[in-house]
């Protein structure tokens, strides 16, 4: 996904990366690995495993097939005026190109 510098620094972005992607990796993180780590000998046991691995790699397909495609991301924010700016591209746009500022320079993309 590519973002503007205003996109990467709104703080829907600034949540998702600083809170809500650690707690859940970590969660996700302990409970599968301490999923597939745990002992145990009971029938459900190897069911359970075997479920964690097939969420697993559901979840790289799926992620696998969504990088592929870009979508547009976070709206951009002003944080003089505490309130997000209008997206800088159409509302109809499929794309990620940008329009130009009102400076007549383009806004910079940052890569993710």
């Amino acid at each position: 996904m590519f973002f503007t510098r205003r996109q990467a620094l709104a703080p829907t972005k600034t949540w998702h990366q600083l809170a809500l992607y650690p707690l859940l990796g970590y969660w996700l993180w302990t409970a599968g690995v301490g999923g597939l780590l745990a002992p145990g000998a009971r029938p459900g046991d190897v069911t359970a495993r075997v479920l964690i691995v097939a969420c697993v790699a559901g979840w790289a397909v799926i992620n696998g097939y969504d990088r592929r495609r870009p979508k547009l991301g976070h709206p951009p924010y002003d944080w003089r005026r505490l309130r997000p700016l209008p997206q800088p591209w159409p509302t109809a746009s499929r794309t990620l190109r940008a329009y130009r500022s009102t400076s007549g320079a383009e806004e910079r993309i940052i890569h993710r």
